[in-house]
């Protein structure tokens, strides 16, 4: 995207807009919270692929927070966002206490996530049914962090709740009380039609849709997730919104990721070997950049020696001896 197009954009919002977005800390990309992904090791790896990025922990329910600080505390950078699970504001306000103590400013309410013991627990993607004890989540929140701290992330729908009035509904209770931050996931939820891997796949993406909450919502930044996995996807969202979440695409082809980070930020991008070079990967490291060969020769050669678990040396001697310019695309 042209540097020139997003100043044009961002000159159509208000100036009360601009300080939102800047309060907020809103950047252009965002790394999404994935379950078993979203780590401490990745965030590493994600930091170096794409400094400028906000970086999203996995969820985390209430309960664990508050039992296992450290779990947390131990794996993330201060300017990670912390996002939560958990439908009981009492416990939701405790948790973010804690997480505050532990030095993070940032906290995320998970209202997307479709799982089967996520509904059991009564949150995630089904608290967008329930929107009183929703909107007394947030405020929960609201005790412990400024409203530019606390974000929201959501589907468009759920089950038949599958319109532009629900969502816009949804949006203004939050809208009222100075949430100033969400990400959309472009998809709606189908809880019991649909498994959590068929609900990030079938249900079809309605970007026009989170498109009119935007028009509709002129103070709120919106982020879009869902479906982002080229250059001109990223252009053509940021050319509505005020950011993209990515979330598989960083796993499943890492380096197409960096091509797209690098566009996005009209960098420079860099070589594979360079950012292996930069990153100096452990072991810890390995599976996050298992894919930075991905459709490239020597990719299966790459995937053997992070499989066999090689060091450093081993992995730097291999980057030298095969430079992009020499790896052909097949």
């Amino acid at each position: 995207m042209q540097l020139n197009y997003l100043v044009q954009n961002l000159e159509t919002r208000s100036l009360n807009t601009w300080m939102i977005k800047k309060k907020s800390n809103i950047h252009l990309i965002s790394i999404a919270p994935m379950m078993g992904w979203s780590t401490g090791a990745m965030e590493e790896v994600m930091r170096v692929v794409s400094p400028n990025a906000t970086f999203f922990s996995q969820m985390f329910h209430i309960n664990a927070i508050i039992n296992r600080p450290q779990f947390i505390s131990e794996q993330y950078s201060p300017n990670t966002v912390i996002q939560i699970g958990g439908c009981c504001p009492d416990t939701i306000q405790r948790a973010c206490r804690t997480i505050k103590a532990m030095g993070f400013s940032h906290v995320n309410m998970n209202f997307g996530c479709p799982s089967p013991k996520v509904q059991k627990g009564g949150f995630g993607a089904y608290l967008m049914k329930e929107k009183i004890l929703a909107k007394q989540c947030i405020e929960s929140m609201l005790a412990v962090f400024e409203p530019h701290q606390v974000s929201v992330k959501c589907r468009i729908g759920v089950d038949e709740y599958d319109s532009d009035a629900f969502l816009q509904d949804f949006i203004q209770q939050f809208d009222e009380i100075g949430i100033q931050q969400f990400i959309i996931h472009a998809r709606i939820a189908k809880l019991t039609k649909f498994n959590p891997k068929q609900n990030r796949n079938i249900p079809p993406l309605n970007y026009p849709r989170v498109y009119r909450m935007i028009n509709a919502f002129p103070d709120i930044s919106f982020i879009v997730n869902g479906g982002i996995k080229t250059i001109d996807d990223a252009t053509s969202i940021l050319s509505h919104a005020d950011g993209i979440m990515i979330g598989r695409l960083c796993y499943e082809d890492l380096y197409q990721y960096h091509l797209l980070y690098a566009s996005v930020y009209q960098q420079a991008p860099l070589t594979r070997e360079a950012l292996i070079h930069k990153l100096k990967p452990s072991v810890k490291h390995y599976l996050y950049i298992n894919s930075i060969y991905k459709g490239v020769k020597y990719a299966s050669q790459w995937k053997r020696l992070l499989r066999e678990k090689h060091t450093l040396s081993e992995l730097t001697k291999f980057t030298k001896e095969r430079t992009d310019r020499d790896s052909i695309y097949v």
